[in-house]
């Protein structure tokens, strides 16, 4: 089972369900039958810029962070759960809408795209070599030509 909490403090431009859906499509894509759960935060471009400055000190809007548990677990206490937390996701639509433009794809193809990457991420997938980043990249192709987002 799949816990998925998400947290709206800008417009999506679509269901926060559909946003569900799609994480679970992914999961189930992957094969992942864990108990898993991780939080969804949709920012605006200010926010994340803030975000990605003050963990990453790049002061720069970005589409997507994300935040594996095991790399946060100190900051937070956890409560018992029956679930894996895996951690969070920052996802800023204005920075998605812009890059899906520029790439000449519709939003929801590039954020269905980003989710994916950043589940990856939780899943502690990387791209921190060139072998990881082709094995990342060849997944993500693989979970947007299953999903057929047009």
């Amino acid at each position: 089972m799949l816990k998925i909490y998400i947290n709206t403090k800008t417009p999506l431009g679509f269901s926060e369900n559909w946003l569900k859906d799609m994480a679970k499509k992914v999961f189930g894509l992957l094969k992942k039958e864990e108990d898993y759960e991780f939080e969804i935060n949709i920012i605006n471009p200010k926010q994340i810029r803030g975000v990605n400055k003050k963990f990453r000190d790049k002061d720069k809007a970005t589409t997507i962070l994300s935040f594996v548990s095991s790399e946060i677990k100190d900051k937070f206490i956890e409560a018992p759960s029956k679930y894996k937390y895996l951690g969070e996701i920052f996802l800023c639509p204005e920075e998605i809408e812009k890059q899906a433009k520029e790439i000449k794809i519709s939003t929801k193809k590039q954020v269905t795209r980003i989710l994916a990457h950043g589940i990856l991420h939780l899943l502690e997938y990387g791209h921190d070599t060139d072998k990881r980043t082709r094995e990342m990249e060849e997944i993500e192709e693989k979970i947007s030509d299953a999903l057929n987002i047009k």
